[in-house]
């Protein structure tokens, strides 16, 4: 069996019991398609967040100093 990794992202727990037949990988795969989904939520949380800070002008993108270090990217928030 061959899933494309959009394929993965758009698997609902329902699917596992679908593709699997043994209790423990049913488990696995509930459990992967849920850390999928919640990583996807957070990414998209963050990327919001940064986006709404740079258009207000609170933080910029990450500059390089002459001694090496980078400033934060979003401060003290």
């Amino acid at each position: 069996m061959r899933i494309s990794g959009n394929g993965i992202k758009k698997l609902k727990e329902a699917d596992a019991e679908k593709l699997f037949d043994q209790t423990h990988l049913v488990l696995a795969a509930k459990s992967s398609i849920l850390v999928v989904r919640f990583l996807k939520e957070k990414i998209a949380i963050i990327e919001k967040k940064e986006y709404f800070f740079y258009r207000r002008g609170v933080f910029s993108l990450p500059a390089r100093r002459h001694f090496g270090g980078t400033r934060p990217l979003m401060g003290n928030l």
